[in-house]
């Protein structure tokens, strides 16, 4: 037993020094050597022969989509060929019983942020922060926003929380002209942005949450956030500078499962990756512990790209928890069989946010419950409502 854990142990330094080099020989080259689809399947057969697995811990998170709409129609997003969808905001008495469910289950820590959609549509989503902010079994909650909606009194109340963990802004464009090239939005959105940024950086001191930045722009027009003179750069390098936070600028984009194509962004100067260039090997991680609770109920097993919740494993509107995560639940385990046996529906087969199980991924550094087997998480599933 003793040899096997050494071996894994030596197996798993050896994969991440691949895939730093891989990482290396694509910044030198300037992404024209691509060396990441080899590198992957050689990490990913190793593990498979040995069954050296990586599943996060399926109570790591549980995500709630309290709504899906969005005030943008971003050239890079679903949403806008999501528009056929009904549109909803989760009730607050449906929001409540589910955290109360989920809290009874086992989930101790939430995300908040939807597939498609802005939280701040919901006109009612401070009240749920603060029903989140006052139950005794929520250890923290995190979620992204455009930040366009908020105000004042909304900065207010989350500067007031004490169980926010995490606070995402997503900044799109650099400038007011590709704001409105990339977004589709107007003149006064973007002022509402910029308003809204320059009273988060009166009221930095009193931040005790951690606080991220992601800019989506265009590659040629910008250079670095240091030498971009606009309102948001500007104003987002003062927050930084005072927050110490982190920002995360992307200039590529995934396909949304094949949703998404380069003619979307014509125009734009954006890029939209080649899924085609993805490695896939054993079933996405993502299955099994960042599953998503829609906003109508359905409980879908990825909370990353499938808008139209084409993965769905449960609905708790005639089901509890219980009832879903069970090796009884035909569904979810026809899911992760079928993609062990690489059989992908069509939007896993296009998407490029594929984790396999057979690699150990550097944001899984963050998570703090103890990862699983395949064999274990079907112990787990096994023991449910046994």
């Amino acid at each position: 037993m003793r040899i096997k854990v050494k071996i894994k142990i030596l197996i798993n330094r050896i994969n991440k020094n691949i895939y730093r080099l891989s990482a290396l020989i694509r910044r030198i080259s300037k992404n024209r050597i691509n060396p990441k689809f080899y590198a992957d399947m050689i990490t990913m057969k190793i593990n498979r022969i040995i069954k050296n697995e990586f599943i996060p811990n399926p109570k790591e998170h549980l995500y709630i989509e309290v709504s899906n709409i969005c005030n943008l129609r971003c050239r890079f997003c679903a949403y806008s060929k999501s528009l056929k969808n009904k549109k909803l905001i989760m009730s607050n008495e449906m929001f409540y019983n589910v955290i109360n469910k989920a809290t009874l289950f086992g989930y101790d820590t939430f995300g908040l942020t939807p597939i498609v959609g802005e939280v701040f549509i919901d006109k009612d989503f401070i009240e749920k922060i603060k029903f989140l902010e006052n139950h005794p079994k929520v250890k923290n909650y995190s979620f992204f926003t455009n930040f366009t909606l908020a105000n004042e009194q909304i900065i207010n109340e989350l500067i007031k929380t004490e169980k926010l963990k995490e606070l995402y802004i997503s900044l799109y464009g650099h400038d007011l002209e590709t704001f409105l090239n990339i977004t589709n939005g107007n003149k006064k959105v973007y002022n509402d942005l910029i308003k809204n940024l320059n009273y988060l950086l009166k009221k930095c001191g009193s931040i005790n949450f951690t606080l991220s930045f992601g800019l989506r722009t265009t590659r040629s027009s910008f250079k670095s956030l240091e030498k971009c003179e606009s309102d948001v750069c500007k104003v987002v390098r003062d927050i930084i500078t005072i927050t110490k936070s982190h920002i995360q600028i992307l200039k590529s984009f995934n396909t949304w499962g094949g949703m998404i194509t380069q003619n979307d962004v014509k125009g734009v100067d954006m890029l939209i990756r080649d899924s085609s260039q993805i490695y896939k090997n054993g079933a996405c991680s993502l299955i099994f512990y960042k599953n998503q609770v829609m906003v109508d109920g359905v409980i879908n097993a990825c909370a990353c790209r499938d808008i139209n919740a084409t993965l769905k494993i449960g609905d708790l509107n005639i089901q509890s928890f219980e009832d879903i995560y069970t090796n009884r639940n035909i569904d979810y385990i026809n899911l992760i069989q079928d993609q062990q046996q690489g059989k992908f529906n069509s939007i896993c087969t296009s998407c490029d946010f594929y984790r396999s199980i057979y690699k150990d991924y550097f944001v899984y550094d963050k998570y703090k419950k103890k990862q699983m087997s395949l064999k274990k998480f079907y112990q787990y599933l096994y023991l449910i409502k046994k």
